[in-house]
């Protein structure tokens, strides 16, 4: 089914519940869950659920008359939505308005509400900033009863920039899947813009372990990209800063630990360039993407999951790097997915 609204925005899906959708298409389409006769039934919006059923590649292959039931076996929607709404997120302080420093102190509130608490995620203009992982690093406030309906807090600092600032905050399901609605404030923050460094971190494999997996071109892509970043940022920025990632030194440790030296870098007036280039798959048993790193061996399917960088990995990495603008190049096979 395609729908296409009067202002230009659209979204299509699958019987099977995958869908694609333009920028905020997906806010038109959802799942009633009935709590009873004598209860309101619960909606859960189909971008909520976006992490297991945004797949764009699934709905052209329906679309071109091609089976998708064996995706749809692994990933159902009924069982995802069994599992219990997603939490309740809310932001304390500070509230919408006039900013008067730089660095602000975030105060937000998780409600659990049958689904538990998982992965929660703090956006600043659309780039996330934080993840938390379950109930670490919250402070428990109050429960309406032994663990169902438990609220925790949490506060964190946050660097502005010059500007509108949109500070967003969602929170998943314990066992993943489904996300909260976000919760966002609007902070103005009048502060002047000081001159931005240019940070680049390049990470590209070549030559894989498996010799079957072997590339010619990432490495390659990768300087050459680096080498028009420097060129064209001449006169942009104070200063331009390189990291490279390459072939064998491509694994999870490596990755983490360049990600943590280049955050203690980066300032918030700053600029960040993250370029990838492998091997990329949508996995087939939880529909996500996994990068392949260096030493990857496949063995089965579960190979991709256990081996591979995830998604998240990325997204918990690219959380620690407190630039103000960051761009994120993918050179991989469906990278789609990545979205």
């Amino acid at each position: 089914t395609i729908f296409p609204t009067r202002d230009g925005e659209w979204v299509a899906w699958t019987p099977e519940g995958f869908f694609d959708a333009s920028e905020h298409g997906a806010q038109y389409i959802g799942y009633h869950l009935n709590r009873g006769p004598d209860k309101a039934a619960d909606f859960v919006g189909v971008d909520q659920l976006y992490d297991a059923f945004y797949r764009p590649d699934l709905v052209a292959k329906k679309l071109a008359g091609q089976d998708i039931s064996a995706q749809a076996e692994r990933i159902d929607v009924a069982a995802l939505l069994s599992g219990g709404l997603p939490p309740e997120v809310a932001i304390l302080a500070p509230e919408s308005g006039q900013g008067d420093a730089r660095d602000v102190t975030l105060r937000y509130e998780v409600c659990d509400r049958g689904g538990g608490i998982g992965r929660t995620v703090l956006y600043l203009n659309g780039r996330a900033v934080g993840v938390t992982e379950g109930t670490r690093a919250l402070k428990r406030v109050k429960a309406e009863g032994p663990e169902q309906g438990a609220c925790y807090t949490r506060e964190r600092p946050i660097s502005l920039q010059p500007g509108a600032n949109r500070i967003e905050l969602a929170a998943a399901t314990e066992a993943g899947g489904v996300t909260s609605e976000r919760a966002g404030i609007t902070v103005d923050w009048q502060g002047a813009q000081q001159e931005p460094d240019l940070h680049i971190l390049a990470v590209a494999v070549n030559k894989y372990r498996d010799g079957d997996l072997r590339l010619e071109h990432a490495t390659g892509d990768a300087r050459a990209l680096i080498e028009q970043l420097r060129a064209r940022g001449q006169g942009l920025f104070r200063d331009i800063h390189v990291h490279t990632l390459f072939d064998a030194a491509v694994d999870r440790a490596g990755i983490a630990e360049t990600f943590d030296e280049v955050g203690a870098q980066v300032n918030p007036e700053d600029v960040f360039v993250f370029f990838l280039a492998g091997h990329g798959v949508t996995n087939r048993q939880d529909g996500d993407y996994y990068f392949l790193p260096a030493d990857f061996r496949y063995t089965s399917q579960s190979a991709v999951a256990e081996q591979g960088l995830s998604k998240g990995f990325f997204q918990e990495s690219l959380a620690r790097v407190p630039a103000g603008k960051a761009l994120v190049l993918l050179d991989t096979c469906q990278s789609g997915a990545f979205a």
